[in-house]
C-alpha cells in the first residue's frame, strides 16, 4: 500500500484577469509580473537579509503608495536580484477566485521560473525578458513565433525560490501599526517622565529639610528628620492625587459638553465639586471608575459631589 502518492502537482500561472481556478488538486501558482517589481541592485551588504532591511528605500521612487513585502536572491557578490510585491493584493485575488489556500503548494515568481525562453505566449498573452527582467508585452506589441504554453506548464521545472507569502489577510495595516507602537512609546516616555518629576520633587523636599534644620538649628535625629518627610510627602502625594482627580472631572467634558462646573473646592480630607449636568447618575458613574465618592446631593438645583482624597 503507497501512503504517499508520486503524482506530479499541477502548475497554474495566475494572472489578473484569471476569472476561474477550479480547485480539485494541490497546485503551485506562478505569479505573472503583474503582481511583483522586479529590480536588480549591486548592495554594499553581503547577506539576503542586509539586503532586505535597506529594499523599501530602493523601491520606493518607483513603486506607487501602499504596504511591499520584499525578497531578495543573491547572485553574486553584492549582487542581488530583488522584488517588492503587494501581499494583500495577492491574497484578495486568490480569494476572490475562491480558491482553498489548502490546496496551495507553494507560489513562485515567474521571473526565475521561464528562463529557458527569451519569450513565450501564455493564455493568449506574451512574455519577454528584456534586459534579463520577465515583462508582460502589450496586446499592441506584435511578436511573433514564440513558443505557446498554455498546456505546457506541467514540464517546468521550478526553481527553489518561492514568494514568502501570507495566506492570510493583515488584521493591522502596517502604517496604523507603526502609529500604535509610537503612541505607546509616546505614553511610556510621559509615564517615565511622571516619575522623574515625582522623584525631583521629593528630593526636593529632603534639601528644604536639611536647610531648614541648619537655619532653625533643629535637632538633626532621625525620628525628627522621618517625621518632617513624611508629612512633606504626604502633602506631595495628596497635591499629585488632587490634580488627577480635578483632571479625571473636567475631562468629562468631552463626554458631556453642556456640563458646567460652578466651583471645586478643597474641604479638610474631601474634593467637592459643584455642577450643573443633565445626567448626574451618568456623571456619578463617571467618576467611580476611577474614585470613591464620599457624599453625593443637590443643593439649590446644583449636584454637589464629595470625594475622598
Amino acid at each position: 500500500m503507497h501512503l504517499l502518492s508520486n503524482k506530479p502537482v499541477k502548475i497554474f500561472f495566475l494572472e489578473k484577469n484569471t476569472t476561474k481556478i477550479i480547485p480539485n488538486e494541490k497546485m503551485s501558482l506562478i505569479l505573472s509580473p503583474e503582481f511583483y517589481w522586479t529590480r536588480f541592485f549591486e548592495l554594499p551588504v553581503k547577506s539576503v537579509a542586509a539586503a532586505i532591511e535597506i529594499l523599501p528605500d530602493l523601491f520606493e521612487e518607483f513603486l506607487p503608495f501602499n504596504n511591499y513585502s520584499y525578497q531578495a536572491i543573491k547572485l553574486a557578490d553584492r549582487k542581488f536580484l530583488c522584488f517588492a510585491y503587494n501581499n494583500d493584493e495577492i491574497y484578495n485575488m486568490i480569494k476572490k477566485l475562491k480558491f482553498p489556500i489548502s490546496l496551495i503548494k507553494n507560489i513562485y515568481f515567474a521571473q526565475n521560473e521561464f528562463k529557458d525562453y527569451e519569450s513565450f505566449s501564455l493564455n493568449e498573452t506574451s512574455y519577454m525578458y528584456i534586459n534579463t527582467i520577465l515583462v508582460k508585452v502589450p496586446k499592441n506589441v506584435n511578436v511573433k513565433e514564440i513558443p505557446v504554453l498554455d498546456n505546457n506548464l506541467q514540464g517546468l521545472k521550478l526553481s527553489k525560490t518561492k514568494v514568502a507569502l501570507k495566506l492570510y489577510k493583515s488584521l493591522i495595516d502596517k502604517k496604523y501599526l507603526y502609529l500604535l507602537l509610537t503612541f505607546l512609546f509616546f505614553l511610556s516616555s510621559l509615564n517615565v517622565l511622571k516619575i522623574l518629576i515625582y522623584k525631583t520633587e521629593i528630593n526636593k523636599n529632603k534639601n528644604e529639610m536639611q536647610n531648614i534644620k541648619k537655619r532653625y538649628h533643629l535637632p538633626s535625629t532621625m525620628l525628627q528628620t522621618k517625621s518632617i518627610i513624611k508629612n512633606y510627602d504626604k502633602k506631595i502625594e495628596e497635591n499629585i492625587k488632587i490634580r488627577a482627580q480635578i483632571k479625571h472631572l473636567v475631562f468629562y467634558k468631552k463626554i458631556e459638553k453642556n456640563i458646567i462646573f460652578k466651583k471645586i473646592k478643597i474641604e479638610d480630607d474631601s474634593l467637592i465639586v459643584y455642577v450643573n449636568t443633565t445626567n448626574s447618575n451618568k456623571f456619578k458613574k463617571y467618576i467611580e471608575k476611577k474614585y470613591s465618592i464620599k457624599k453625593a446631593y443637590f443643593f439649590k438645583n446644583t449636584l454637589r459631589i464629595e470625594l475622598f482624597i
